[in-house]
């Protein structure tokens, strides 16, 4: 399995790191990619981020499929945050509202 690593950086130099999108079509990235995008601007708002790190993890369950989602938010400390679900929007729309949540 080949996994994809895409780094991209924001204003203020915040470092997202994607892992395992590949397995996604393009469409499906774009979304997700909006997505993150939209919880890094609160993340930055509310701590000084210097990385994100999402792992998608997809396991074929009948004719779907369930996607796990790992995020890590490196900040003045690490704040860890894991989410499942059938759908990947909620799924990682679940683990980065807990992320955003934890910070002051």
């Amino acid at each position: 399995k080949k996994l994809l690593k895409s780094t991209f950086f924001f204003a203020k130099m915040v470092s997202l790191v994607l892992v395992g999108f590949n397995k996604l079509e393009a469409s499906e990235i774009k979304a997700s990619r909006e997505i993150i995008e939209r919880y890094l601007e609160k993340m930055k708002k509310k701590a000084d981020c210097k990385e994100l790190k999402i792992r998608l993890k997809m396991k074929k369950h009948s004719k779907s499929f369930i996607h796990e989602i790992e995020a890590k938010l490196y900040a003045e400390k690490i704040f860890n945050a894991k989410a499942i679900d059938r759908n990947l929007y909620k799924a990682l729309d679940s683990a980065l509202s807990k992320i955003v949540s934890e910070l002051k």
